[in-house]
Order: structure tokens, then C-alpha cells, then sequence
């Protein structure tokens, strides 16, 4: 009996004990995996290799050529960079910027309804080709698609006859929104299709504004001023350099993507980051900041080494 005794205290101890250290193995941090270095393409490379947590990304100057790469040609998910597709598309093939388009929940809803909009509400065209690309807007997207005379498959169908047209070889698009994780490409198409898209002046405007505000036309709920920051935080932030046009995007399967263009601002010259499979973390986008700020801080490396 007295060894029972002793046993059930000491099982009472046990217990007691156990849950700080299984608590500890529950919720155990997982860190992300490590940075891995770029690698230089380029012959001017000069001082430490840049380490950033992107599974892929480039860095051209304002004539496409390529300074410096890691994974640039490797296939990733691209999340709402397609929007950027979308966008040439309807400008290619829509012109009817003045009739209002009515929201239908039933046709239009696309993962969660962001802009809390009502099935009977009307916005006009441009409000919604700048709530697609400034604020990303599932909605936005599928709502212009919709009021083309093409269905979703014939849209889509024309967005990847745009991307043969614009020598886009390892690029596929399977939905408007980028929701689709079979929307995929690698960072020098989406580097092709970014200067492409830019030469419009509608989606330089749109991809451009820090914010965008507007009315609707019909609003069901009371709520007919709407405004939006743009998707991508560094703009409302300050920055060792000018962001001139930017598009982001998130889906799982992609991690944070971005295609940004920038001005260095010792120097006064144009250059594209294209950033694919930034992990999701606390600071947005932080990763693809601090490669354009080692990269400006390699060029007056370079700069001063050729004096």
C-alpha cells in the first residue's frame, strides 16, 4: 500500500511538471529557412554577396538588362502579379469605360469580398480597373472580365496568347485575380511583362498612386466613398529611394510577390526589382526593401571604385 502511495505522488509530480515542456514543444518556434546569397550575373559585381529570404528575384536597369539574379528563370506561383496581365488585356480588347458594372456576389465573389460590396451595387469602370490594380481587388478583376463580351475561359485564354505574343515562355495564366496557384511564370517574364504593362499609361497611373478614392454610383449600404491604400506598405513609408510603380501579391502557394520599379537617387537612374516567394512575416515586403537598399549601397561601391 505505502508503495502505491509513493507512486501516486510521484505520478501527481510528473503530471504537474509536464506541462511547461510540452507546452515548450508545441508552440516551438519555426524559424524560416536560412537566406541563401545571391548570385552575381554580373562581371561588376563588387563587395559582399547580398543574403535576402526570396526563393527568387532580379534586379534590371531601365532597359531590361539583368545586374544581378538568384533563381530568376525558375517557375514560381505569382499570385496577384497577374492582375498586371488582366489589365493589358482589357485595355487590348474592352473600350466601354462608361457603363456601370453591378456587383453580383453570386458571379463576382472571389475568396472574401474585401470591399464588402452588395449584389445590386454599381461602380463605374475606371473605378474598378484602379481598385484592381492600386488596392488588388479580387472582385475588381472578375467584375471588368465579366462585362467583356468573353467568358472567364476566353479571357484567360487571351491573356496567355498576350504572354506567347510577348515571348513570356515559362508563363501560364489559369484565372484573372491571381488566386489560382497554377498562375505562374519566373521573375524575367514577370520583368517583360512589368515594362510592358508600364508602357500603358492607365496601369502606369493606377500601379503608381499611393491611394485611390472614389464614389459609387449605386451604393446599397450608405457607404458610396470608398479609398484604399496601394498594396504595396513601403510606399507609405520612407525610403533611402523613389518608388515610381509597383504591383504586389499573396497567396499562400506564392508568398509575398512584387515587381517594383525605383530610382536610385544619388545617381537619378531607373531599375525593376522582381521579387517571387518572400516569406510572409511581420515586416511586409521587408525583404525585398532591404535587397533594393544593398544593391543601391553596392552601386556607390562600384561607383567609388571606378574613380
Amino acid at each position: 500500500m505505502r508503495h502505491l502511495i509513493v507512486l501516486f505522488f510521484f505520478a501527481l509530480f510528473i503530471t504537474a511538471a509536464a506541462p511547461s515542456s510540452a507546452f515548450a514543444r508545441v508552440k516551438k518556434i519555426v524559424k524560416p529557412p536560412a537566406c541563401v546569397p545571391t548570385i552575381a550575373q554580373n562581371a561588376n559585381y563588387v563587395g559582399e554577396k547580398i543574403p535576402v529570404c526570396l526563393q527568387s528575384f532580379l534586379i534590371a536597369d531601365q532597359n531590361g538588362m539583368v545586374i544581378d539574379a538568384k533563381n530568376a528563370s525558375a517557375v514560381r506561383s505569382i499570385a496577384s502579379l497577374t492582375k498586371m496581365m488582366t489589365a493589358v488585356v482589357l485595355l487590348n480588347e474592352w473600350v466601354d469605360w462608361d457603363t456601370p458594372i453591378t456587383f453580383n456576389k453570386k458571379k463576382h465573389l472571389a475568396y472574401k469580398n474585401d470591399m464588402e460590396w452588395r449584389t445590386g451595387e454599381k461602380i463605374a469602370p475606371k473605378d474598378l480597373f484602379y481598385t484592381m490594380l492600386t488596392g488588388s481587388i479580387n472582385e475588381a478583376a472578375n467584375m471588368l472580365v465579366d462585362a467583356t463580351p468573353y467568358t472567364r475561359p476566353e479571357f484567360v485564354k487571351k491573356m496567355n496568347e498576350k504572354a506567347q505574343e510577348l515571348g513570356l515562355a515559362n508563363t501560364h495564366f489559369a484565372d484573372p485575380s491571381g488566386l489560382n496557384p497554377k498562375n505562374v511564370s519566373t521573375a524575367e517574364d514577370i520583368l517583360k511583362l512589368f515594362r510592358h504593362a508600364l508602357t500603358y499609361p492607365e496601369i502606369e497611373l493606377a500601379l503608381s498612386a499611393p491611394s485611390y478614392e472614389f464614389d459609387e454610383i449605386k451604393s446599397l449600404d450608405k457607404r458610396v466613398h470608398r479609398f484604399m491604400h496601394h498594396t504595396n506598405p513601403l510606399m507609405r513609408q520612407n525610403q533611402p529611394f523613389e518608388i515610381v510603380a509597383s504591383k504586389t501579391g499573396f497567396i499562400n502557394e506564392a508568398q509575398r510577390t512584387m515587381a517594383m520599379q525605383f530610382i536610385d537617387p544619388v545617381k537619378a537612374e531607373r531599375y525593376f526589382v522582381i521579387a517571387l516567394g518572400e516569406p510572409r512575416g511581420r515586416d511586409d515586403y521587408f525583404g525585398t526593401r532591404d535587397l533594393v537598399v544593398r544593391f543601391l549601397e553596392r552601386t556607390e561601391k562600384i561607383a567609388a571604385a571606378s574613380q
